[in-house]
């Protein structure tokens, strides 16, 4: 009867180490598993950040470009047959939402992405793009445009924003995956 209890033994032994193997094989697989989708999203993201920081200095410069040309919008709506100021207003009002959609899909793609700080200072961006878009905006359609003030003042934000998101960004790309 010792010899029987010897085998039960040895077969609950083995078979406890059968489930184990399985369970720390699974955990091992799972783990990696993890690991390579972390890898995977934070490549995805490095490139979505990049990209968005390539959009919205190209957005930036367009709005820039819009007020940078104020003199010339001045002369085209003074030398217009019609009411030029109410063109000029379209054309600005137009060219502003063509840069501003540009840069708010890239902005999109982002917040798609994650993690949540970086969503944070996503926001950022939009609402900073939003108040330069309103300030080049802002007294169009008329001889006091642009709005020197509240151009400058958008353009500090819009600094800011990129800044924070930048901090924001470097933090989601540089940290190691873990299982």
């Amino acid at each position: 009867m010792g010899d029987q209890w010897g085998t039960v033994v040895a077969a609950l032994i083995g078979v406890g180490g059968v489930f184990g193997g399985i369970f720390l094989g699974r955990r091992q697989v799972t783990d990696q598993a993890a690991v390579e989708h972390e890898q995977w999203l934070r490549g995805q993201r490095r490139e979505a950040y990049a990209a968005l920081l390539e959009t919205w200095d190209g957005g930036l410069a367009q709005l820039d470009e819009i007020v940078g040309n104020w003199e010339g919008e001045h002369h085209a709506a003074e030398t217009f047959e019609g009411d030029g100021w109410e063109e000029s207003e379209k054309s600005i009002h137009q060219r502003t939402h063509d840069a501003f959609v540009t840069v708010k899909r890239a902005i999109e793609r982002v917040e798609l992405l994650g993690p949540e700080s970086v969503d944070a200072a996503a926001v950022q961006l939009l609402t900073a793009l939003r108040a330069v878009r309103d300030a080049v905006r802002s007294r169009s359609g008329g001889h006091s445009w642009p709005d020197w003030d509240a151009y400058g003042e958008a353009l500090e934000l819009a600094d800011a924003a990129r800044d924070a998101f930048l901090t924001a960004a470097r933090g989601a790309t540089r940290a190691a995956p873990r299982p």
